[in-house]
């Protein structure tokens, strides 16, 4: 867009790439472009092409379009049997393809444990520390009375093509789960990874 016209980006853009840029469209208009090509390809790929000249059409077909993420997500949880050390464990990773499903499992870490507080996580990067990854939902799994540590929390993140983002924790000897829909759409809300504990605790 625009900024590529701010001296420090050319600059920046020759060093990365050893060469001049080449501006081959208006900057102000890219970004719409882009969007109004999108946009016809998700009608195209509908089904909705009746607005559309066989030209059109004939371009639009060769247009293929790879949704990823843009933040990772994950879930806080404590290291190994560390009941005071808690760390960020990244279940999608940025850029992974759209749609995308993935489970991980993590363990309670004391005996007789009786809830979980299950956290979503989001990060621009795959940050392990705390400081740097904004928990994005929390909520609680409540667990049944008198059992040894070391029982299965399955974590399951499964992210769709319509931006939203449905998280599982699961009690797997129980069957006790706590479920959220999270929309990476919504205005001030970062779709971001579960945050529970490897060794969930709480």
């Amino acid at each position: 867009g625009g900024s590529t016209r701010i001296p420090l980006v050319q600059t920046i853009v020759r060093e990365v790439f050893e060469q001049e840029a080449t501006i081959l469209a208006n900057v102000d208009e890219v970004v719409a472009m882009g969007a109004a090509l999108y946009a016809a390809y998700n009608g195209m790929r509908e089904g909705d092409q009746e607005n559309l000249s066989p030209v059109q059409q004939q371009a639009l077909a060769k247009i293929k379009v790879l949704e990823s993420t843009a933040m990772c997500f994950g879930t806080v949880a404590y290291v190994a049997d560390d009941v005071v050390n808690k760390k960020n464990f990244v279940i999608i990773e940025k850029g992974t393809k759209i749609p995308a499903s993935v489970t991980e499992s993590f363990y309670t870490i004391e005996d007789g444990q009786e809830r979980v507080l299950c956290r979503v996580t989001e990060s621009r990067r795959a940050e392990t520390d705390l400081r740097y990854v904004k928990i994005i939902w929390e909520g609680p799994l409540k667990l049944p009375r008198g059992r040894p540590k070391g029982q299965e929390v399955s974590v399951s993140y499964s992210y769709d093509e319509n931006q939203i983002m449905h998280c599982s924790f699961l009690d797997v000897n129980s069957g006790h789960e706590t479920t959220i829909d999270l929309s990476m759409a919504s205005p001030g809300t970062d779709v971001g990874t579960l945050a529970i504990e490897k060794f969930l605790v709480e």
